[in-house]
């Protein structure tokens, strides 16, 4: 990611991550309360690609 400083990079990873989110959260939604944040952690990694998406160019 850091090789190709794009919008559409940053945009296909969030969606790539949302996705897989979406499908652990159907297959196994106790995820959400794992002490080691099992999936909480996408959270941060969200908002890190959003600041990463307004910062890149197109």
């Amino acid at each position: 990611m850091w090789r190709w400083h794009r919008r559409w990079v940053y945009r296909l990873a969030g969606a790539v991550m949302l996705l897989m989110t979406a499908v652990a959260t159907v297959i196994l939604p106790t995820l959400w309360l794992d002490p080691l944040g099992s999936l909480t952690k996408n959270l941060p990694i969200a908002i890190l690609l959003l600041i990463l998406d307004e910062d890149a160019p197109a």
